[in-house]
């Protein structure tokens, strides 16, 4: 889906690195906590595909995470998983 909207930094979680970027262009869709998991099924799923139909045939993955990005928020699956940090 293409960008629509400038992003809402309303909702997002309160913490320093929240606000570190600029507003920009955003999809309705795009989910700034769960972005990578949906990177992550994707590329999974182009693999389990490429070894089923032709898995002789080479092949280039670029498997780019959003995390190293800024906002970067964990996701549901990770929250709270860890005493190493502030969970937010």
């Amino acid at each position: 889906m293409p960008p629509t909207r400038i992003v809402d930094r309303a909702p997002l979680p309160k913490h320093p690195y929240s606000r570190d970027n600029r507003p920009g262009m955003i999809a309705p869709d795009f989910d700034l906590e769960e972005v990578d998991m949906v990177f992550l099924e994707k590329s999974l799923k182009y693999l389990e595909n490429h070894a089923k139909s032709t898995s002789k045939k080479p092949f280039f993955l670029f498997h780019s995470m959003q995390a190293v990005h800024l906002p970067s928020f964990a996701g549901d699956a990770f929250k709270g998983k860890t005493k190493a940090g502030r969970t937010w």
